[in-house]
């Protein structure tokens, strides 16, 4: 996973660290980002070095990365009050823009210590900001003049009022360094079943194969004839159809009478899978939305227990030449179902009563 450099390529990568460093409801696994996380660490170095005067290092020079700089000032809006605390330049403070945004033009004719420095009372008072414009004077620039001299003729300041910065990423608008660290993921997009799969209750290895399972990324057999690693890619179940994830979880015959027989005995068959669906995803996230809430929960677990079976059952008849009937795998269903309840996810707690188990330890069946 590491090789000691900074930048690696192909067979030194063994994980895709984007990938896996998003939030699991955008289809990562969580882990923190050291890079994105260390620019919210210093984000709120700048938060709390314009809000807290009585820090004592507040005052001192200090150089940010652009990026951080940028997504400070994109993350912030000032409410006006004196006038103190906010840049005229470069805050957030007209019309809930900066003056950067309103009039680029007008702000690249100043120099970049002016911008830094100099405050809304100071710029407003006796319209010292005239004064900062130093560039040449073309037209844009002209027009951009005329413009924030026009936004500025109504601003009045409130001596007896401090100025508050607004943080947007929050409900009370105060700075955490974990809604700075996920601003940085806003935009990106979730892939199918991600937001369920990270609220459902299962053993950790089970959640982990069904994120394989929504990424695509167990080895089937379809997937190892591509990557040229055998010549057949039957299902191992049916062996009537190419082996891919989506047909073996949902599509395949045999795993079509299992889920048929499950949900069945939970009273649910009119969610099984009567077509090929797209994905596991796709079925999952549609047929959770046909029950009542108090069902889901139960349901989610549901999805993840069979789906895990199913892929045991694959594996044992691959590398073990071992089969077994659908009746079998019921009852396997069920015990499983009883070693999760006694672990603790009571959600399947009504699987293995629907499957004939009532959940306690003699009720196992060793098969």
């Amino acid at each position: 996973m590491w090789k000691g450099a900074e930048d690696v390529k192909g067979g030194h990568c063994m994980l895709a660290w984007p990938k896996v460093c998003r939030p699991p409801e955008l289809g990562g696994l969580g882990f923190l980002d050291l890079q994105l996380f260390g620019y919210a660490l210093r984000m709120r170095w700048l938060w709390l070095s314009r809000t807290d005067d009585n820090r004592p290092w507040s005052q001192l020079q200090d150089t940010q990365e652009n990026i951080v700089q940028a997504m400070f000032h994109a993350s912030i809006s000032i409410e006006l009050g004196d006038g103190t605390r906010s840049f005229f330049w470069t805050d957030r403070w007209l019309q809930g823009k900066s003056i950067k945004d309103l009039a680029p033009c007008l702000c690249n004719a100043v120099g970049l210590r002016i911008q830094r420095k100099r405050t809304v009372a100071e710029g407003l008072q006796e319209d010292l900001w005239i004064r900062d414009i130093t560039g040449a004077l073309t037209v844009q620039v002209l027009l951009d003049y005329l413009l924030i001299w026009d936004l500025t003729r109504n601003i009045i300041l409130h001596p007896e009022i401090p100025d508050r910065l607004i943080w947007k990423w929050t409900g009370d608008h105060t700075f955490s360094t974990a809604s700075a660290y996920r601003a940085f993921f806003i935009g990106q997009y979730s892939i199918p079943g991600a937001t369920i799969l990270k609220k459902t209750q299962a053993p950790g290895k089970c959640k982990f194969f069904g994120w394989l399972v929504l990424h695509d990324r167990c080895w089937t057999a379809a997937r190892r004839k591509r990557h040229n690693l055998q010549d057949d890619d039957s299902c191992a179940l049916c062996c009537q159809a190419s082996e891919t994830i989506t047909h073996l979880l949902v599509s395949c015959p045999f795993s079509k009478e299992c889920w048929y027989a499950i949900l069945q005995s939970l009273h649910w068959q009119a969610l099984f899978p009567d077509r090929d669906p797209f994905s596991l995803a796709e079925w999952w996230s549609g047929a959770r939305k046909r029950l009542p809430k108090t069902d889901r929960r139960c349901f989610d677990s549901t999805v993840i227990l069979v789906s895990w079976i199913l892929w045991i059952e694959r594996n044992k008849r691959i590398f073990d030449h071992r089969s077994r009937s659908v009746q079998q795998l019921l009852c396997s269903i069920a015990d499983e179902a009883v070693l999760w309840t006694l672990s603790g996810y009571k959600q399947v707690e009504r699987l293995a009563v629907a499957l004939g188990r009532l959940p306690g330890r003699e009720s196992l069946v060793v098969l």
